[in-house]
């Protein structure tokens, strides 16, 4: 399963369910600003190795659907990450947003006709998604 590119489609999901349930989530500056998670707990354990999955774990899975269990040993700080960046055109001050996928990513060109701007962006933290996240080590259970 390709989980990262499902992934926003199933937070907006999550987010009209529960405006389904509680109509002051589609209301703006209501609780309609949460950001949803989405997660999946006991998927079938597939892919390479078998049931020693985690030990074959490489980079190649990133961006796919994995479940593993363990102990967690470390954790770092909770940091925050930029999901959908709002950018200020600096000569007309035109708004826009990007979405971000793994790295700082800015406007190729300002949208309005009559501006010419590429290299001008301020970025408006105010208005730009984040969310946090956090590394875990997870040491295999014996």
């Amino acid at each position: 399963l390709e989980y990262l590119r499902f992934e926003p489609h199933l937070r907006r999901a999550v987010g009209q369910a529960a405006g389904r349930i509680d109509p002051s989530y589609g209301r703006p500056g209501g609780a309609g600003d949460a950001v949803f998670g989405v997660a999946f707990h006991s998927v079938p354990r597939r892919g390479p190795g078998g049931p020693n999955f985690r030990r074959a774990l490489r980079s190649a899975a990133v961006g796919t659907l994995a479940e593993l269990s363990g102990t967690v040993t470390r954790t770092s700080a909770v940091r925050p990450e930029l999901l959908v960046a709002s950018f200020s055109c600096g000569k007309c001050g035109l708004g826009t947003r990007v979405q971000q996928q793994f790295c700082y990513t800015r406007p190729a060109g300002c949208k309005n006709p009559r501006c010419e701007s590429a290299n001008d962006w301020r970025l408006v933290k105010e208005t730009s998604t984040w969310v946090d996240w956090q590394r875990v080590r997870v040491q295999e259970d014996p």
